[in-house]
């Protein structure tokens, strides 16, 4: 009687070469201490990563004048950052933000995240999106999303927005700009199963 051996799996490349069933810390990027992270989500393939899908999403895609926005809506606005500053809100550092377009002017507050205050300048042109609340009769964006607007294509406002799951030491951000590079450079990739 004949030996029948087990099929092996086939071995797919990508045009550059990446194996889609490569450990995910051959994508640029991706580090031994983050790929352990994603392993915790049973995410430890390339191809496991195009298979971690969104557990929901935000639509941020409805783009607001300021003088549209309404209270405790989730909205998105285009505006120019006039005023940008640290300020200590208790005892957490935050960053503050006056911004406006050609109908208003609207504050904007990140608590416990100084650093952003590096990240913005006077004059630049960003998107926002979030809820907006009154604080002393003015609207205010608390710990919005935001990005500048430049000649990319907008990954964190504007759109509709993906929520990852996550785990301890993976932030919301990061997976999503991570996962938008492997989704538009792996996706192709993936074998149809339609006949």
């Amino acid at each position: 009687m004949p030996v029948v051996k087990p099929k092996k799996k086939p071995v797919l490349k990508t045009a550059q070469g990446t194996n889609l069933d490569a450990p995910i810390t051959t994508i640029k990027g991706i580090s031994a201490a983050v790929a352990a992270k994603f392993n915790k989500l049973g995410a430890a393939t390339v191809r496991d990563l195009l298979y971690y899908f969104p557990h929901r999403h935000l639509d941020y895609s409805q783009r607001k004048t300021i003088s549209e926005l309404v209270e405790g809506i989730e909205e998105t606005i285009i505006a120019n950052v006039w005023q940008v500053r640290e300020v200590r809100l208790g005892n957490r550092r935050s960053t503050e933000a006056i911004v406006g377009d050609e109908t208003g002017n609207v504050r904007v507050v990140w608590f416990n995240n100084p650093y952003i205050v590096k990240q913005l300048s006077t004059n630049q042109q960003i998107v926002i999106s979030g809820r907006i609340s009154i604080f002393k009769d003015l609207p205010v964006f608390e710990s919005p999303e935001w990005e500048v607007l430049e000649d990319k294509e907008l990954v964190h406002t504007g759109r509709l927005v993906p929520l990852y799951p996550l785990t301890k030491g993976l932030y919301p951000r990061t997976v999503r700009k991570m996962m938008k590079g492997v989704v538009d450079r792996w996706a192709p990739e993936i074998e149809e199963f339609l006949p």
